[in-house]
């Protein structure tokens, strides 16, 4: 067995050949060190960013999958391609290849060479096709040299007799050294504890490939990882953070479904891993309130579901979450096996089937948050918009708006589990902004209210998408911005003749540091395609229309952002399989680019966070010059001015951010709902908004993911968050208004389920949910109606204050803001202030209690996770 530090070194040696697309190793940000979970693990030396790069892996060996070989049996073993009809046996190995020129391939001849110098037992044409490639992998690790031997051996391996078999059912065939036997073997061991399957290029059918990629094998697993993973045409696999990463903290994969529940995950993980994960996502029977694992409650009249209660013990009963019924664990293993049969009468293979199975039979027998439920979603995801007969203007509304659905389903649960930039989210993020783009198309006049989701959408899918082999071969071009503008409205051209306007691109792109936005408007008719560009016009038949922009490529040559602007077009015009024309953009953050004196003038430089930082430093700025009493000095006024400035260009940004006119009431803390929200209605209405209940929507989660504000109000806050987890509220809740898209007001238990829990709540437990975490708006606790003790009362029980310092006390405790009556804790990203007329006061492990004044900036107690973390 190596040691850390020799492990450390080959793994330097390993990656110091290559690097990532920027050019930079990483190495420096992590290390590998013993890990609590299993053995030897990865560990962050520093915080990582989202989406940064960990390292560049490549495979030591790769090669089929072993069990894909029974399902895919006539794949060539040198590119992989699946042809049936072509396919022959080199008379030499017996391995399977589809063509002449793959058979002269460097690749087959040190496979053939090493095959063809042991003894054949049989003759080729005897063989069973699937034996060979089976062992190939195996096989292929003979070739490697002795310090990559030496790595291949350092890894963990699986060493139960039911691996290792495809070299047992090759020796039928050939005499083999012994020595290369039981290296073949352990190599067998080893890809089955390590090896990932790569991925293939988008919508290619070929041999699935399994590769052993030393320093990604080094990776434990988390349910819930910290990482994704994606690859290149070269087999390399590139590892990012897929969300915020803390010094010190281990670095996680998955080795499982995402999607999966924790039964099937651990079943999964048990069979081929050898192990059972004891992880936080695992521990949790909702699993962060997603309900994947859920069956519906075996009494009839029950509206309830059943999850483990004890999730970590496979052998556990389950119970209701609504009645309390309990079912033996071979019960729910019954059920399970029935779901499976049913999902062996679909018809994988067709799309009416899938559809028709999933919308109007499976939901009768297990909820609709299950894990096959989800599956179904999936498939029918990836199918509507792409599948033949299924294209984007070939399906009809109703199949538009159930895919627009299922994309959000799908983006809520991820977003529960804490899936991050991961790939599965990048995929959702880009079939939904394909919908909405769609129903654009078809809908112009509602373009300018989709096109902020449009935009977004594509957005978040490039930055987690680029780069992978496995991403849509549009993702490029939509990310460079086609906006539908309008669609099938006449427009005359110069020379009288009508056409139709596709729409208008408009592309930033970067020549010699300066930023050009280039503006076509597309048009078409029965045989021509006509592009307007700045002030020039081509008229171009449709299918010669490369050779066509070939010149007009030439008549603009002196402007330097035609060309590239020109390629864009091209490769939206032409087939899909010419879309190599497309070149490799600069994605920029500018817009509203004009051009002077040979410099870019940008009216609008700042990103997201930048602007927001410009409002901060305005505020606090502003803050010091009244303390030290400036009056209406002239740095005031510039400082007015600037912060005005910048309040003016996010309300451009986000033209409804400050025009909320309907507010959406939860009023899940107490029980008459119709009577709860009628209160509110009474009051808020005459404001001038629109006051609705969330109980009268038929799909909650929808409702919330629609709304711009919402409103929990007051009762008991134990009732109100079981109801919130109950709907999958909690997370959703949280995404959207850390996202900026969702407003949210909260009062007395509204207040409490905004905080980190609901520890400090003054009510009654009557029920119970399902643990007491809540939406975690901010990272602290909340007391509404704080009330200072009087010392003239005549009250003998536990003031206020002693019941908080109670819990103060627990390890788990955050800190404590006791809001009196008439106070307000105002919320805007990580700016916190006291407002109202009664102040506050805080309460901290080791602190005395402080006063908060109306007014005070509170903005630290946002820092709290992260230093507590820190230390």
């Amino acid at each position: 067995m190596l040691s850390l530090g020799q492990l450390s070194q080959m793994v330097k040696e390993h990656l110091g050949l290559y690097t990532s697309d920027d050019g930079i190793l990483h190495f420096s940000k992590w290390v590998i060190a013993e890990s609590s979970v299993a053995g030897r693990g990865l560990f962050a030396t520093e915080d990582i960013l989202p989406g940064e790069v960990l390292f560049v892996d490549h495979p030591l060996i790769s090669g089929p999958r072993a069990a894909s070989i029974e399902i895919e049996p006539h794949g060539c073993t040198v590119c992989c391609k699946i042809d049936a009809e072509n396919t022959f046996k080199c008379p030499k190995c017996g391995l399977l290849l589809c063509s002449e020129q793959c058979q002269s391939d460097n690749v087959h001849f040190n496979d053939c060479n090493v095959i063809s110098r042991w003894v054949f037992k049989i003759p080729v044409e005897d063989f069973d096709y699937r034996t060979v490639p089976r062992a190939l992998t195996a096989i292929r690790a003979l070739l490697l040299n002795d310090d990559q031997k030496q790595l291949l051996s350092a890894l963990q391996a699986h060493v139960l007799p039911q691996h290792g078999t495809e070299i047992r059912d090759l020796q039928e065939y050939f005499e083999i050294p012994e020595s290369e036997v039981e290296f073949m073997r352990l190599a067998c061991c080893v890809l089955d504890a390590n090896a990932y399957q790569i991925a293939t290029a988008y919508g290619k059918k070929e041999m699935s490939r399994r590769g052993l990629y030393p320093v990604s094998a080094l990776m434990n697993h988390n349910c819930v990882p910290n990482t994704k993973y994606s690859y290149n045409s070269e087999a390399q696999m590139t590892v990012k953070a897929s969300k915020h990463i803390q010094a010190g903290t281990e670095i996680f994969t998955c080795y499982s479904g995402f999607l999966w529940g924790t039964p099937s995950r651990q079943a999964q993980l048990y069979k081929t891993k050898h192990f059972l994960c004891k992880c936080d996502r695992c521990a949790d029977p909702t699993e962060r309130g997603t309900m994947l694992a859920a069956l519906k409650c075996f009494s009839t009249e029950c509206p309830g579901n059943l999850l483990p209660i004890q999730p970590l013990n496979t052998t556990s009963a389950w119970q209701c979450l609504e009645c309390g019924l309990r079912v033996p664990r071979k019960n729910i293993g019954a059920v399970q096996s029935a779901v499976g049969s049913l999902l062996g009468s679909v018809n994988f293979g067709s799309v009416d089937s899938l559809e028709k199975f999933l919308t109007t039979r499976i939901t009768k027998y297990i909820p609709k948050t299950n894990q096959v439920v989800v599956d179904l979603q999936c498939c029918l995801i990836w199918e509507f918009g792409e599948a033949e007969g299924l294209r984007w203007h070939e399906l009809s509304e109703g199949r538009l708006a159930l895919k627009e659905s299922l994309c959000r389903g799908t983006l809520r649960t991820a977003a529960a589990l804490g899936a991050g930039d991961a790939h599965l989210r990048g995929r959702l993020l880009y079939h939904l902004h394909a919908a909405l783009a769609e129903r654009a198309r078809r809908c112009p006049d509602q373009y300018e209210e989709l096109k902020p989701e449009i935009e977004s959408t594509i957005e978040q899918a490039y930055s987690i998408l680029q780069g992978d082999i496995s991403a849509p071969p549009d993702l490029d071009l939509r990310h460079l911005g086609f906006k539908i503008n309008t669609v099938s409205k006449s427009a005359r051209t110069a020379d009288g003749s009508s056409q139709n306007i596709i729409g208008m691109m408009n592309i930033p792109v970067t020549c010699d540091d300066n930023t050009h936005t280039v503006s076509f408007m597309v048009y078409f008719d029965h045989n021509s395609v006509t592009l307007t560009l700045g002030g020039h016009r081509q008229r171009t038949p449709s299918r010669p229309i490369d050779h066509r922009l070939n010149k007009l490529h030439q008549r603009s040559a002196q402007d330097r952002t035609v060309p590239r602007a020109l390629t864009a077009i091209r490769a939206l015009l032409l087939n899909d399989d010419q879309n190599n024309y497309f070149p490799p953009f600069k994605p920029m953050c500018y817009l509203n680019t004009e051009q002077k004196s040979g410099t870019c003038k940008n009216t609008l430089k700042y990103q997201k966070g930048r602007l927001a930082l410009k409002e901060s430093l305005c505020r606090g700025t502003l803050r010091t010059a009244a303390a030290l009493g400036a009056g209406d000095a002239h740095l005031r006024g510039r400082l007015l001015y600037h912060l005005h400035a910048a309040l003016a260009e996010r309300a451009r940004r986000c033209p409804d951010q400050h025009n909320v006119k309907n507010l959406m009431f939860i009023p899940y803390a107490q029980n008459d709902f119709d009577g709860y929200t009628a209160k509110i209605k009474q009051v808020i209405d005459p404001w001038g908004f629109n006051v609705t209940g969330l109980h009268s929507y038929p799909d909650p989660e929808q409702a919330v993911y629609s709304a711009k504000a919402i409103f929990i109000g007051g009762g008991n806050t134990f009732l109100l968050l079981k109801r919130l987890y109950e709907n999958n509220l909690v997370n959703l809740i949280k995404t959207r208004v850390d996202e900026g898209n969702l407003l949210y007001i909260g009062s007395s238990a509204g207040t409490n389920v905004a905080t980190k829990s609901i520890h400090t709540t003054n009510d009654m437990p009557i029920i119970f949910p399902p643990t007491f975490e809540a939406i975690s708006i901010v990272p602290f606790n909340i007391n509404p109606h704080y009330i200072d003790k009087v010392e003239s009362e005549t009250h003998k029980g536990e003031t206020r204050d002693q019941r908080i310092e109670e819990y103060i006390e627990m390890p788990h405790a955050a800190p404590v803001l006791g809001l009196r009556e008439g106070s307000i804790l105002h919320v805007n990203g990580n700016q916190l202030a006291i407002k109202g007329i009664a102040g506050a006061v805080l309460f901290k492990k080791g602190d005395k209690k402080t006063e908060l004044a109306v007014g005070e900036d509170v903005s630290f107690l946002c820092r709290y996770e992260q230093d507590e973390n820190s230390t």
